[in-house]
């Protein structure tokens, strides 16, 4: 039979025969009637054979067919009433009884809106049945008169009046859309149960779609879980790929597949229109078909209101929406891996900007805990069993590994078997095997081989470039490799993990194109590697298995579907069985994100999430999630979002002191409380009395200045000309300046700055110009007292240009920071002080420790100086300074500093001056460590640290991961419990609310 679209009178007419054929035989909802028996276990999924087909086709499509009929009955009612003014319509059925259309006007407004309810209610319909289908709307609108847009909350309740008593209940939730050439009908979490007296059919977690497209084809989409006395069990069915035909005719193309215990199949597919069609059966699960059947009836498995559809109505208006409505996760800084934990139903995002890995409940979207790493955490796994995170620390050289449950951290130093502190990705291949990966910019990057039992860690050969991406799998003992986005020819690599050396037995080279970047995904059977550039390789061989569309991919755990996030709205749905692309839904997630300074960009990760039918999408600065059971509601129960409180501040009696000029370089004196500054463009030594914050004294000098040092015992602060080589040095009591010509052993007239080893001895290097030849600076050791035992220091390396100068405080070491080159590390306890170290990057200046143990570079990186691998970082701004006594680490950047505490590299505060102090270029501190001193550009700040004036009142701050008081607690248990919190009251207390 057909069903037609027409007005109230047609639909009705349909209705009626379509319960007079008694159409409604299918179940499984928990709405109405009387409850179903509990159906037999998930394991015990029935047998299914050549003697089931029809009665599994049977109950599959009518029960789907249940859903998709009450979507279309209730949309027209819904238009019917608004024309009627929301008056109910009743019609009195051919022989015997009535139907009514109602409306509930839940706000009094006269239009259907958010809330209100429609009924569609028979009363002894032509003495065949009795009860309502009913609509609880979410979102209702029109374009002139016709809907364009409907959702809401679905029910059935129909009692069968005619033979043993006979009930259809069902509810689910149903979303209507009317795009530019299409009409779109979607249930999701359908539930429908069918009762004749003591026989049952059910039909639970079910997804149905129907698409009327404007050239009159049609499409079919069906996914559940089926129960029947027929078959005498439960089986699984899906669409993949979707039945497709054109209206009023059976389907021409489409698959359908029935899956029941030890993976037994039955596949129903469509035969180019025929009224047959085609199936297959394999009944032991084996992959071979054991039975092919010429054909069955389509009218023998389906009352054909699917596939029968029409529609006579005039060409809807544009979309009104997307088809996805998201829950947007505002992260505030670039993110940059995402991983979930089904077993704990958390979702874990690393945000390296704020040096924290978020972990996030799948059910409520809330924070539950922010963890500072302090490294620049990338990218991150969680292991087989979900016991540990992995999580690659770029900053650090290290791994960090964390107990699921209670967050204890241990971690594992990587960098020096990697050549790089930039670790990337961290993967378990078998128990106490890791594989870890780096993420250097722009060049070749390595592969190490971790064995936590041994702690031996091995570099293994790889040629891959960039970060490099890597998934296992544990079941084979594989590993697999990616290159990164600017790989000049991306390449994917399969790894054997249970060989000595980890060989690499195949490689695939991607051909050019869009989309070659190092996103992979591995099939549920480890059969197939999805690559984001669309290829999909056999694993077996590594030979290409088809294409499926370029983007993010992921694997749904069931193994049915294949999902690729693409561009910044489109989820591309391709079956598992086929690779062909059976759905495109569009979400939402490139909307105005919840922050005003967040955004989308494009989608960088895509995961499945815990809770079923959500996916999870990583944005640039947004985590995305979409519930494709429930398309028009927004995800999640609680606040989902998650950026942290400012830090605490506190103003600080702060004093500055201006100039005019450029300043070079400062230096402080903690005996006289004195400030020292050279200006490269007055070619003036300014002095600061630091007591009554004066200047003392500007002092024109006849040459251009750059760096300074004071002496160990405090009577000599030397100057190094920029202009004519010398090395000037000044009497502090006196105030005579002598020189000395050091320009020879320079090899230039520019110096640049000077470093005091002793009371005597100093070192010095120069900066030539842009043009100068040769364009090589030499270090020079200094004697103030024996000019002629000056001489060149580190062999003579002549390639030292620019060079900042800075000792250890036991004055064994000298540290040479080039500005885009890398830093020096000289033993100053050997003859001619010779180059016992070298790190190839680092910002300028630095800053030691005071037990010597660690550098600041000035880009944040914390270095151990024994062998000079960054173990950390800081993610300040300007320039570093260790507190006197160690405990503090201080950050100054434009007109404020920020604490970190040097264990965590973590910010604890910020701290802001009374007075407008400018930028910090330099840092000094008193040597009681009671007064801080930035000098910028013109002017230098002296800040009173015992003096603050007003610190501001802020909530505990979101890096702490109990800042969450009873109500937010609560929350949290009910979800680690399993309770569904979206039972539970939703009230927050002030600042209660979850970060």
């Amino acid at each position: 039979m057909t069903l037609v679209h027409g007005r109230t009178g047609a639909t009705l007419l349909a209705c009626f025969l379509f319960l007079s054929c008694g159409g409604g035989s299918s179940g499984g909802g928990d709405d109405g009637g009387t409850d179903p028996p509990p159906p037999p276990p998930a394991g015990d999924l029935v047998l299914l054979n050549e003697n089931v087909v029809e009665d599994a086709a049977n109950t599959s499509f009518v029960s789907a067919e249940d859903a998709y009929y009450a979507m279309v009955l209730l949309t027209r009612a819904a238009e019917d009433l608004h024309h009627n003014r929301l008056d109910d319509l009743a019609f009195t059925c051919s022989q015997s009884g009535t139907v009514t259309l109602g409306a509930t006007d839940t706000n009094g407004n006269g239009a259907l809106g958010s809330g209100d309810r429609v009924a569609i209610t028979y009363d002894a319909c032509n003495g065949v049945a009795s009860g309502p289908y009913e609509l609880r709307l979410t979102e209702i609108a029109f374009d002139e008169g016709v809907i364009t847009a409907l959702s809401g909350e679905f029910s059935i309740d129909l009692t069968y009046l005619a033979g043993e008593a006979m009930t259809l209940t069902g509810s689910g939730v149903m979303a209507f859309t009317a795009p530019s050439s299409e009409l779109r009908w979607l249930a999701t979490g359908f539930r429908d149960d069918f009762v004749n007296g003591s026989y049952r059919e059910s039909l639970t977690d079910a997804r149905v779609q129907v698409v009327i497209n404007e050239d009159s084809s049609y499409g079919f989409a069906f996914a559940g879980t089926v129960y029947s006395d027929d078959v005498g069990g439960l089986f699984e069915v899906r669409t993949g790929p979707p039945f497709r035909g054109e209206s009023g005719q059976w389907p021409a193309t489409g698959l359908l597949t029935a899956t029941g215990r030890d993976d037994s199949e039955i596949r129903y597919l469509a035969n180019g229109g025929s009224e047959f069609a085609t199936y297959e059966v394999d009944a032991d699960g084996n992959g071979v078909i054991d039975d092919l059947a010429e054909g069955v009836l389509w009218p023998e498995i389906s009352s054909g209101v699917v596939f029968g559809a029409d529609d006579d109505a005039t060409l809807p208006p544009p979309p009104s929406g997307p088809n996805l409505v998201s829950r947007l996760i505002a992260l505030g800084e670039p993110a940059k891996d995402l991983a979930v934990n089904a077993s704990r139903g958390h979702v874990y995002v690393t945000v390296p900007g704020r040096d924290e890995l978020l972990v996030i409940s799948a059910s409520t979207l809330e924070v539950l805990r922010r963890i500072h790493l302090g490294s620049r955490p990338a990218g991150l796994s969680v292991s087989p069993d979900e016991d540990e995170i992995f999580v690659g620390l770029a900053a650090s050289g290290a791994i960090a590994i964390l107990d699921s449950d209670s967050f204890v951290e241990t971690r594992i130093e990587v960098g020096p078997a990697l050549e790089s502190s930039e670790v990337y990705k961290v993967v378990e291949t078998q128990p106490g095997i890791l594989y870890v990966s780096t993420g250097i910019p722009d060049s070749e990057g390595h592969i190490a081989r971790v064995d936590r039992g041994s702690g031996v860690v091995t570099q293994i050969a790889t040629t891959a470039f960039n970060e490099i991406e890597l998934i296992a799998d544990p079941a084979r003992n594989l590993l697999y490799a990616s290159d990164g986005i600017q790989a000049a020819e991306p390449t994917v690599y399969k790894l054997d993990a249970g060989a000595p050396g980890t060989p690499a037995p195949q490689a695939f080279v991607q051909t050019t194109g869009p989309g070659q970047f190092n996103r992979l995904s591995l099939s549920p059977s480890g059969l197939l590697i999805f690559v984001s550039s669309g290829h999909v390789l056999n694993t077996e061989d590594f030979s290409p298995a088809s294409r499926i569309t370029p983007g993010v991919p992921w694997a749904s755990k069931n193994g049915t579907e294949v999902f690729v996030a693409f561009g910044e709205r489109d989820l591309v749905i391709h079956s598992a069985t086929t690779l062909r692309e059976i759905d495109r839904l569009e979400t939402d997630c490139w909307k105005a994100s919840p922050q005003p300074d967040s955004r989308f960009g494009t989608a960088q990760r895509l995961m499945e999430s815990p809770v079923n039918g959500q996916w999870l999408i990583l944005g640039e600065e947004v985590l995305c999630v979409v519930d494709l059971l429930n398309p028009h509601v927004a995800p999640g129960t609680g606040d989902p979002g998650v950026l942290p409180e400012p830090l605490p501040t506190t103003a600080i009696t702060a004093t500055s002191v201006r100039w005019a000029n450029m300043i070079s370089d400062s230096e402080y004196d903690s005996v006289r409380k004195r400030l020292y500054v050279s200006l490269y463009s007055a070619q003036e030594l300014v002095t600061v009395d630091a007591e009554n914050l004066v200047i003392l004294e500007r002092q024109p000098i006849g040459h251009t200045a750059r760096g300074l040092d004071l002496s160990p015992d405090g009577s000599t602060l030397a100057i190094m000309f920029n202009d004519n080589g010398h090395v000037a040095f000044k009497d502090l009591d006196s105030g005579v300046i002598e020189t000395q010509d050091i320009s020879a052993l320079l090899g230039t007239a520019n110096g640049h700055d000077v470093q005091w080893l002793d009371d005597d001895v100093l070192f010095a290097t120069g900066a030539p110009e842009c043009c100068e030849e040769p364009m090589t600076a030499h270090l020079v050791r200094v004697s103030r007292s024996d000019p002629g035992a000056s001489r060149r220091s580190a062999a003579g390396l002549g390639d030292l240009r620019g060079s900042q100068l800075t000792i250890s405080p036991d004055r064994h070491y000298l540290y040479l920071n080039r500005p885009q080159v890398g830093l020096l590390k000289l033993d100053l306890t050997q003859p001619d002080e010779p180059i016992v170290g070298s790190r190839a990057t680092g910002g300028v200046p630095i800053s030691i420790s005071p037990d010597g143990a660690q550098i600041i570079n000035g880009d944040g990186g914390v270095l151990r100086t024994s062998d000079l691998v960054q173990t950390g970082e800081i993610t300040g701004m300007g320039r570093y300074l260790f507190s006197v006594d160690g405990t503090t680490i201080y950050s100054g950047w434009a007109s404020a500093l920020d604490v970190f505490d040097p264990a965590t590299y973590q910010a604890s505060e910020r701290l802001e001056p009374t007075d407008n102090c400018q930028s910090s270029r330099h840092i000094h501190s008193s040597a009681d460590g009671r007064v801080l001193v930035t000098a910028g550009d013109n002017s230098a700040c002296f800040w009173r640290l015992d003096e603050p004036v007003m610190t501001t009142q802020v909530k505990a701050r979101p890096h702490d991961a109990y800042a969450c008081g009873p109500a937010c607690m609560l929350r949290n248990h009910r979800t680690n419990a399993g309770i569904d919190v979206r039972a539970a009251p939703q009230a927050r207390e002030g600042n209660d609310a979850a970060p």
